[in-house]
């Protein structure tokens, strides 16, 4: 389990260079089974501010960059979150602990 949370810590911290990975290797899987592969760009309206914080302009979103923020980091962080939330070093200790009792059994 540490391991697998190490790993996953590592595809966090150097998420851009996973997903050009993980994007081209889609790319390449849509691309050899006919799938089209277009990200659709989004156009999201800023709030608006006060007078004080400046004009707020409309952006738009690149779609492959919208994939990687909202889908692949956000994923990314959740599995960590869970991780280290569910599987603490004091739990896996003890889950190893228990191990050694189903060997006896």
């Amino acid at each position: 389990m540490s391991n697998c949370r190490k790993q996953f810590a590592d595809l966090g911290s150097n998420a851009d260079s996973h997903w050009h990975t993980v994007l081209q290797n889609s790319l390449e899987f849509a691309e050899e089974h006919g799938i089209p592969c277009e990200f659709p760009d989004e156009r999201r309206r800023k709030k608006k501010r006060r007078l004080a914080e400046g004009e707020g302009e409309d952006e738009c979103l690149d779609g492959r960059e919208r994939a990687k923020v909202e889908t692949f980091i956000a994923v990314l962080d959740e599995v960590n979150r869970q991780m280290n939330s569910r599987f603490a070093e004091q739990q896996v200790e003890f889950m190893a602990q228990l191990w050694h009792f189903t060997l006896l059994c």
